[in-house]
């Protein structure tokens, strides 16, 4: 699917966000060992975005839905089986990023964080998991550090986003949720994000 034209990928990316949201995890439960094992041996940043979108995709029906014991189950089962490879390559990510890269390899890069930040959001949305909770401090530290990044290969021009404000939008929607849901364990990142 890395290959297929957008067009093409945006009809598959619905298609598979109106599955996900019947059949995740019950009747897909290979779905996501699938996901974290494409993330953990693949070195080649087309397949670890597109992997990280399908991630995306599937965990937004977390967003949606009304707090249940069956959606706490299901958001507990998806950490459980995601939470360090996400860490793994949000790092990661953001390492190579605020460490320089070429123009070329910052897209690529900013879309698989736009990605990774869904994620996050998707993860956190319904309670804070305690995965979440114990490594905040590497996920804030990275969300700032991409604030405060500039480059002109991934910024958008007049009127028009790019990559560059579409992660930074995404960073300050995870910002408020933290702040709505969870401001004990944002407030000591709240100062920084103000400055």
């Amino acid at each position: 699917t890395m290959e297929t034209p957008k067009t093409v990928q945006v009809m598959l990316a619905a298609a598979l966000e109106e599955i996900s949201v019947v059949d995740y995890p019950e009747e897909w439960q290979s779905l996501l060992p699938e996901i974290v094992q494409h993330l953990k041996t693949s070195q080649d940043m087309t397949v670890l975005k597109g992997t990280m979108e399908t991630a995306n995709t599937v965990f937004t029906k977390f967003r949606a839905q009304a707090r249940s014991n069956q959606l706490l189950k299901e958001v507990k089962y998806t950490c459980q089986g995601f939470q360090e490879t996400h860490l793994t390559i949000f790092k990661g990510a953001v390492q190579r990023i605020l460490g320089g890269l070429p123009p070329d390899q910052l897209v690529l890069h900013f879309e698989l964080v736009l990605a990774t930040v869904g994620v996050f959001y998707s993860l956190n949305v319904v309670d804070l998991p305690e995965f979440f909770e114990d490594n905040r401090q590497p996920y804030f530290e990275g969300f700032l550090g991409l604030l405060k990044f500039h480059s002109d290969a991934v910024a958008g021009t007049g009127d028009k986003p790019g990559l560059l404000e579409q992660v930074k939008g995404a960073i300050c929607e995870c910002f408020a949720l933290y702040t709505d849901k969870y401001q004990e364990e944002f407030a000591p990142f709240l100062l920084p994000c103000v400055k």
